[in-house]
């Protein structure tokens, strides 16, 4: 794992200097402990940070073809760099390493921009074509890897974080207000997005040109639901089951010390176990969890590391550890979810015994593991009853059952289903994602005239839609799934897992997210997947082969911990301090009435407002941080 860099001129005639080159390589030393490198050419520059996974001696970059007219930087790792070589060496290409950099080279070389077709694995790397006069960027199909850039007429800047663009002192950090108002609604910002105007996110499954002072953005893959599998349900778990060996055996491909992330959910788990059978050593796994019987997995992980013997490790989590926010959220250039937090200390835990550690990531995604994927049903027969009837039966059974602040109570469950119930299609998942943070009514309360009239009418929603609508799904549920692949696990879940566990120099690997798995998923009908009641219904028949029964019964709950009491109690006096003298609010974006309201209205336990209260924390530290201290 690593972190790559660059500056590319238009002007032929300009050289890149080389001090940008350096401090852009220096913002990111984190990801890349292990050695470093850098290549100047006249109007091009790269920059590389290596964390040493495989072939350690012999994987410098920037790296370079035969006669020196083709330069790679790349972060990430491609699994089937092997069975790749064979085929290049075959047609005479010739290696000076062992790495699968140098396979990228060799692929780009024979197959153009098309090479990325080739590849299974987490990448993103850039590559200088000396002779096209042209530079190729790349990003995985999933996003597991991430790719900042800034382009304008003079220049194009690109790095694997935001802080390694804002080096270029002349880049303008403003405020992406559409970005802001994402994030409030969604907790992540949806691709190209960042929360600078001046800086964008590639997305996933999409590669990029810059030619000629021009730039050109193409996705290149993306994965079909319409085709279904035509076996039987028994032949897909078969056929799930040979998959999910051959994804994880080919993650265990490392040459320094491995282990398992282990939260007690079956997708971790499931990883964990099959990590056990495919490892010639006893493998290492590690857990978080907190003094809390509501957010608490660590028996259920202890209970899966006891079945398969591994050396297992735990961390408890306590409310002290938010002092570390302000350092989570420098960095991940951007305001952040409870769920950061968690990751950030796991990974911690985890580097001190181990590089690589897999996890998983995706399963959710994959195999239907929401809860709103069976509310989402639910309010669709909801839909069937006139509305009249619905919304007074609904209302009357609210009063009934007052603000509950506990983890998944029924009166939270039922203002949920009474909300979404007023929506169709894309809209209603939209809210269905954002109706515990900022509502449209929350935000016409909480923004200034100023910062509304800034926004121009534009809703947040259009980026769920945008995937919701797709044409690669012909049903509710599977467009549900997709949207969730598309957006919010790039966005939200690849993105904190990349910059948490790369703030540590960790390695993070998700074998769910091996794209064949994920085109083979697609087609399996969403009815094996959510049914009868239970999410996840075909991941765990299948899974019965390897995990303690406990496991394959109780409901999804993943890293968490009692954030809604810790802002009653704790973390009491640091909301006050921080909201009294806020920046967004003195420099006119925010209604301080407003922001008072349901600071007051969460610690005297009238409504639940721990997710907004989130939200507006971060915002404040991100602003206070990358806007009004810079």
């Amino acid at each position: 794992m690593c972190g790559i860099c660059g500056k590319i001129y238009h002007d032929f005639n300009r050289s890149v200097e080389e001090p940008i080159i350096n401090d852009m390589m220096d913002s990111i030393v984190h990801r890349g402990p292990d050695d470093e490198g850098k290549y100047l050419n006249k109007n091009v520059g790269l920059g590389f940070r290596r964390l040493s996974i495989i072939d350690l001696s012999l994987g410098h970059q920037p790296m370079t073809n035969e006669d020196g007219t083709v330069w790679l930087v790349f972060n990430g790792e491609i699994y089937n760099h092997q069975e790749l070589r064979e085929i290049l060496l075959n047609k005479g290409h010739i290696y000076k390493t062992k790495t699968d950099s140098e396979t990228i080279i060799h692929l780009y070389e024979e197959f153009g921009v098309n090479c990325v077709d080739h590849l299974r694995g987490m990448f993103a790397f850039a590559i200088w074509d000396n002779n096209k006069k042209q530079l190729f960027i790349a990003r995985d199909r999933l996003g597991e890897k991430p790719l900042f850039y800034h382009f304008d007429n003079q220049k194009f800047l690109f790095g694997s974080e935001v802080k390694t663009i804002l080096q270029e002192k002349n880049i303008e950090r403003s405020i992406n207000f559409e970005a802001m108002d994402c994030y409030l609604s969604l907790r992540f910002i949806p691709a190209p997005n960042t929360m600078f105007n001046e800086i964008k996110k590639l997305p996933a499954g999409h590669f990029l040109l810059v030619k000629d002072g021009k730039l050109e953005i193409k996705q290149y893959w993306k994965p079909s639901y319409i085709e279904k599998y035509k076996g039987t349900k028994q032949q897909a778990i078969e056929e799930l089951d040979n998959m999910m060996a051959e994804v994880v055996k080919m993650r265990l491909m490392s040459d320094v010390p491995l282990g398992a992330f282990l939260s007690g959910g079956i997708d971790s788990s499931l990883i964990a176990s099959l990590i056990s059978l495919k490892s010639e050593s006893k493998p290492n796994t590690f857990s978080i969890g907190v003094v809390d019987d509501d957010y608490n997995e660590l028996p259920y992980a202890k209970a899966v590391a006891e079945k398969y013997n591994t050396t297992h490790r735990e961390f408890l989590i306590k409310p002290v550890i938010l002092d570390i926010l302000p350092k989570v959220i420098d960095m991940m250039d951007e305001p952040t979810d409870p769920f950061a937090i968690s990751v950030y200390n796991i990974s911690q835990v985890t580097r001190q015994h181990v590089t690589v550690a897999l996890g998983g990531d995706g399963g959710d995604e994959l195999f239907g593991g929401y809860d709103r994927y069976h509310g989402n049903k639910f309010v669709s027969y909801l839909h069937n009853i006139p509305e009249i009837i619905r919304k007074t039966s609904l209302e009357t059974l609210i009063k009934i059952f007052p603000e509950d602040f506990s983890k998944k109570s029924l009166s939270q469950k039922l203002r949920w289903l009474n909300h979404m119930s007023s929506f169709d299609d894309d809209r209603r998942y939209f809210e269905s994602m954002s109706f515990f943070r900022f509502l449209d009514k929350n935000k016409n309360e909480l923004y200034s005239s100023d910062l509304q009239s800034k926004l121009n009418g534009d809703h947040p929603s259009k980026y769920i839609g945008n995937y919701f609508n797709d044409d690669v799904t012909n049903n509710y549920l599977d467009a549900m799934m997709y949207t969730d692949l598309m957006s919010r696990l790039p966005d939200y879940t690849l993105q904190i897992l990349d910059r948490m566990t790369m703030a540590h120099s960790l390695e993070g690997r998700s074998p769910y997210l091996d794209h064949k798995l994920v085109e083979f998923a697609a087609t399996l009908p969403p009815e094996w997947k959510v049914s009868n009641g239970k999410l996840k219904a075909i991941l765990r028949e299948y899974s019965k082969k390897y995990l303690p029964p406990v496991l394959l019964t109780r409901e999804k709950q993943g890293f968490g911990f009692p954030l809604n009491r810790w802002l009653k109690n704790d973390l009491k006096e640091m909301i006050n301090d921080v909201f009294s003298s806020s920046k967004l609010i003195s420099d006119g974006y925010f209604n301080r009435n407003y922001v008072n309201k349901i600071k007051d209205e969460h610690q005297k336990g009238i409504v639940d407002h721990q997710m907004r209260i989130w939200g507006l924390l971060n915002m404040e530290l991100w602003y206070n941080s990358f806007i009004t201290n810079k």
